[in-house]
């Protein structure tokens, strides 16, 4: 597997409610179930800031 460096591989956006994860993948099932369906509600209880790596 190869090595992905956040700070020099990817670019953060922040996401809202108009943001569609849909397609996001990164290999680990709960990740992306994470991003998928409870990131923004997450953020939106306060409970940590969203925004995705790209």
């Amino acid at each position: 597997m190869e090595r992905i460096l956040l700070a020099s591989d990817c670019t953060i956006y922040p996401i809202d409610s108009k943001t569609d994860l849909s397609s996001f993948q990164c290999g680990d099932s709960d990740l992306d179930e994470f991003f998928k369906n409870d990131a923004y509600l997450y953020s939106k209880q306060l409970l940590g800031k969203r925004s995705f790596p790209h």
